[in-house]
């Protein structure tokens, strides 16, 4: 077995996560919409002085189990700068599939319609590849059916499962491929996130879950991806304006 080689990341990249590994929960001022902004602008459509509400459905990943504050975890990292007002329902333990093996109906599929109740801006959707060993497809599909029907003018994002060292390279991309045709069926946007912690050394709090630097470059890879994407449906709400 090879050693792991340190993850090198672009200058741009490393400053945005050295900026994020700096960031804290302060509250920051939020533009008022622009005048005039055309339909497609997500001001407009969402209402940035509002903080557009953001979903994030997940596993342990996205609970931020490893850390010791919320503050710490990805989806808050993400949520700050965006502006939005987060509204995290993971469950350690889960995936698309399966529920976590104490507390029942806690799979993805089982938490539509707590998504759906939160009457959300934007819905994230990420997986860490619990029980990967498992047909997830047609779980994957139910979910985003179920959110697409209940939601048609909301942003639905789904990501690239998060890379773990005890679950294959080669079942993660097969699981990327499900997720990503199931999104493209549904109109929701697929980001990949192109394993970010995958080669890097010192990201994790227990060998399986990331720390506060794994979560910091997990959210700039998002972060990163999220605005490069062209959405094909809604308008991405973004309200984000990086603090000095």
């Amino acid at each position: 077995m090879h050693p792991r080689r340190p993850l090198r990341l672009p200058l741009a990249t490393a400053l945005l996560i050295a900026s994020l590994t700096a960031c804290t929960p302060a509250p920051r001022a939020v533009d008022e919409p622009r005048a005039g902004a055309p339909t497609g602008d997500p001001t407009a459509a969402h209402g940035c002085a509002a903080d557009p509400t953001a979903v994030f459905m997940g596993d342990s990943f996205t609970v931020g189990a490893g850390v010791d504050t919320e503050a710490e975890r990805w989806s808050t990292i993400v949520a700050r700068q965006q502006g939005w007002d987060e509204i995290n329902i993971a469950v350690s333990g889960s995936s698309y599939a399966m529920s976590n093996s104490v507390r029942p109906n806690t799979a993805y599929v089982d938490r539509v319609d707590e998504a759906i109740d939160a009457a959300p801006d934007i819905v994230v959707v990420s997986t860490a590849a619990n029980s990967a060993d498992a047909d997830h497809r047609t779980a994957i599909d139910t979910t985003f059916t179920g959110l697409r029907e209940a939601l048609p003018e909301t942003p639905i994002v789904a990501t690239s499962p998060f890379h773990r060292d005890d679950v294959s390279p080669e079942r993660l991309d097969e699981l990327g491929g499900e997720i990503r045709t199931a999104a493209e069926a549904h109109a929701v946007e697929y980001l990949d996130l192109g394993y970010p912690l995958r080669g890097t050394t010192d990201t994790l709090a227990d060998g399986l879950h990331p720390n506060a630097e794994g979560y910091a470059i997990i959210a700039g890879a998002f972060l990163a991806a999220y605005s490069a994407h062209e959405p094909t449906g809604p308008a991405f709400p973004d309200c984000s304006e990086m603090q000095g």
